[in-house]
């Protein structure tokens, strides 16, 4: 498994140096390939720089692959090339933006959409819905804005989510 996360300044995962492109050169090469003979899956997660696994002058080859896991990757436009069907869990927004080098390769790429993923933007009032009712199903305690009392989350009623809420989003 090749699993990379949370590294902002990434831009290739192979990346081919100078004197690696000399090599290439002088062996009259256009293409290196790196041979993954026993990969089966890859993960790459929160790489908002990446732009390709392969340099230029490189390409994998992964006979075994079964599935690409991409989160988070918006600058990626380009999957490696597969010889059999894979399944590809992906933001549905990313997986359009895709570009293919060969039509074929889309149709070998089983994407799979999560339902529960949404798109890079969310509403503000949804992030804070979305903490509230975890503070409230952890029980966790919380300060009530626009109060000097401290009130455990779980005692919270709506009317007190409600006044939270237009707080929180009312304009500034």
């Amino acid at each position: 498994m090749l699993e990379i996360m949370w590294c902002g300044d990434l831009r290739e995962v192979f990346p081919l140096d100078a004197r690696d492109q000399r090599y290439l050169a002088r062996m009259k090469q256009r293409v290196f390939t790196l041979h993954f003979p026993k990969l089966k899956r890859i993960h790459l997660h929160e790489l908002p720089t990446l732009h390709s696994i392969c340099g230029p002058g490189l390409r994998m080859s992964t006979p075994e692959l079964e599935t690409v896991k991409i989160r988070g990757c918006w600058s990626l436009k380009r999957l490696p090339t597969v010889h059999k069907a894979v399944r590809c869990d992906c933001e549905k927004e990313w997986w359009d933006s895709l570009r293919w080098e060969d039509a074929s390769q889309k149709e070998l790429y089983e994407p799979i959409h999560p339902k529960h993923y949404k798109k890079a933007t969310l509403l503000r009032g949804t992030v804070l819905s979305t903490q509230l009712e975890l503070d409230v199903e952890y029980g966790l305690w919380s300060a009530f804005i626009g109060s000097d009392k401290i009130i455990p989350a779980f005692d919270w009623t709506a009317v007190d989510i409600a006044r939270l809420l237009v707080t929180l989003l009312r304009p500034r």
